[in-house]
C-alpha cells in the first residue's frame, strides 16, 4: 500500500530546515576554507608557513572541543541553546579575526570560531533528526548536501573573496553569514528543556584527546622536516602521542562518565556506519584538496579557473539531494549506500590517473559523478547509524562521528 501523503511543512519547520542546511554549508566551507587563503595571510601578517600551521591546528583542535562537549552541554542547557551558542561563537570568532595583525592572535580567534563550528555541526545533525521524524531521509539529505556542497564551493568562494578586496574577506564573509543563520535559527527555535541526567564532564578524557590530536597534527606537519626515524623531537612526539592515545581509550572504557559513549560501538550497524562515514569523509576532503592543489600548483591555472573546475560538482550533488528527497525511504537506504560508495570508489580510482595533460573537461565530468555518488551515500549511512537510538545516544553518536571526521 502507498503510504498516506505527509502534511506540508509549517513555516517554522521550513525556516528550521533552511537554517540547518545553511549551518551545514557553513561548516563545509569552514572546514576547507582556512587553508586556502593561507599564503596571502602569511605575507600580510608577517608570518611564515611553519608558524602559520598553528592556525590550521587551532581550527582542528577547536572543532574537536566543540564536538566533544555536546552531550554534556545538552543535559544542561538543551539542544537548541547549544545550536544558537555555537553559531554565536562562530560569528564572533570569525569577525574578530578580521582585525588581527599576528599569527598567534589569528590562531586564538580561529580556535574560538572552530569551537562554534564544531558545536554547530554536531548539534544541527541531532536537531534535524529530531525535528523531522517523518522526513528523516530528506532532513539528513539536507545536512549531507550542505556539508559536501560547502566543501566543494570553498575553493571558488575563497578565490573570489581573496581577490576582492583581500584575504580578510574570506574570514569575515562566512562569519557574517553565520550571524544571519543565527537570526533565522533563533526565530525557528522552540522551548527545549535540558534532558537527561547531569553527569560530570570528563575533563581528563578531553585533555588526553586534545594531546593526542596535537601530536598527530605536529607529526603530519613537521615530521618530514625533522626526519621521521632519527629526530629526537619526533621521538618525543611519538611517545607522547602514543601514551595519550592509549590513555584516552583506557579512560573512555573505564570512566563512570566518559567523554564519548563508546558502548555504542558494540552495535555492529553503528560501528560499520561510523567506519564507512569516516572513509567517505576522508576521501572527499583528500580529493578536494588534491585536485585544488593540482590545478593551481601543477597546472598553473588562476585560482578562479581552478575553482570553476569544481563547480560542476554542485550539479551532481544537487541531483543526488533531489533524488534523496523524492525517492529516499528507510527501505532503500542500503541500496543507496552501496551504489554511492561503489561510485565514489570508482571515480576516486579514475582521478588517480590525472597528469599534466589531463583534459579539464574530463576532470570536471568525473568530479561531477563523484560528487553525486558522495551525496547519494551520505544520507543513508547517517540514517542507518541513528536508527533505534535514544535522543541522548543520537547526541553522543553525532559527537563520535564528527570527531572521527576531523581526525
Amino acid at each position: 500500500m502507498t503510504p498516506p501523503p505527509l502534511p506540508p511543512l509549517t513555516f517554522r519547520e521550513r525556516v528550521a530546515a533552511a537554517c540547518g542546511f545553511a549551518a551545514a554549508l557553513l561548516y563545509g566551507v569552514h572546514s576547507t576554507l582556512p587553508d586556502l587563503p593561507g599564503p596571502f595571510e602569511i605575507v600580510n601578517i608577517g608570518s611564515d608557513r611553519y608558524r602559520f600551521q598553528w592556525v590550521s591546528g587551532a581550527a582542528s583542535i577547536g572543532s574537536i572541543v566543540g564536538m566533544s562537549v555536546l552531550p554534556w552541554l545538552r543535559s544542561r542547557i538543551g539542544l537548541w541553546r547549544c545550536y544558537l551558542g555555537g553559531l554565536w561563537l562562530y560569528a564572533a570568532g570569525g569577525l574578530a579575526g578580521v582585525w588581527v595583525r599576528e599569527d598567534t592572535v589569528l590562531a586564538a580567534t580561529t580556535a574560538v570560531a572552530a569551537v562554534g563550528t564544531g558545536l554547530v555541526i554536531t548539534t544541527v545533525l541531532s536537531i534535524l533528526w529530531a525535528e523531522f521524524p517523518d522526513r528523516r531521509d530528506w532532513a539528513i539529505g539536507l545536512y549531507v548536501g550542505g556539508l559536501y556542497l560547502g566543501r566543494i564551493i570553498a575553493p571558488s568562494v575563497s578565490a573570489a573573496l581573496v581577490d576582492e578586496p583581500s584575504w580578510r574577506s574570506a574570514v569575515a564573509a562566512p562569519a557574517a553569514a553565520a550571524g544571519l543563520v543565527l537570526v533565522g535559527a533563533f526565530e525557528s527555535h522552540h522551548a527545549d528543556a535540558p534532558r537527561g541526567t547531569r553527569d560530570p564532564f570528563d575533563f581528563p578524557g578531553l585533555a588526553l584527546l586534545v594531546a593526542w590530536v596535537t601530536c598527530l597534527f605536529i607529526g603530519v606537519s613537521r615530521f618530514h622536516l625533522w626526519d621521521w626515524d632519527t629526530s629526537d623531537d619526533a621521538a618525543v612526539v611519538y611517545a607522547v602521542g602514543a601514551v595519550a592515545l592509549v590513555g584516552f581509550f583506557v579512560r573512555q572504557l573505564t570512566a563512570a562518565h566518559p567523554l564519548f559513549d563508546l558502548s555504542l560501538l558494540r552495535n555492529h550497524h553503528f560501528a560499520m556506519a561510523v567506519v564507512i562515514k569516516a572513509l567517505a569523509d576522508a576521501t572527499v576532503i583528500t580529493v578536494l584538496l588534491a585536485v585544488t592543489r593540482y590545478m593551481v600548483g601543477d597546472r598553473g591555472y588562476p585560482r578562479t579557473t581552478a575553482g570553476m573546475v569544481l563547480l560542476p560538482c554542485v550539479s551532481g550533488m544537487i541531483l543526488a539531494l533531489a533524488l534523496t528527497s523524492r525517492f529516499g525511504t528507510r527501505d532503500n537506504r542500503k541500496l543507496r549506500l552501496v551504489l554511492g560508495m561503489v561510485g565514489l570508489a570508482v571515480c576516486t580510482w579514475q582521478l588517480g590517473r590525472i597528469d599534466l595533460f589531463t583534459d579539464k573537461w574530463w576532470l570536471a565530468g568525473v568530479l561531477t559523478v563523484w560528487a553525486g555518488c558522495a551525496g547519494l551515500a551520505g544520507s543513508p549511512v547517517i540514517c542507518i547509524n541513528f536508527d533505534g537510538l535514544t535522543p541522548k545516544q543520537v547526541a553522543a553518536s553525532s559527537s563520535i562521528k564528527n570527531v572521527m571526521r576531523v581526525v
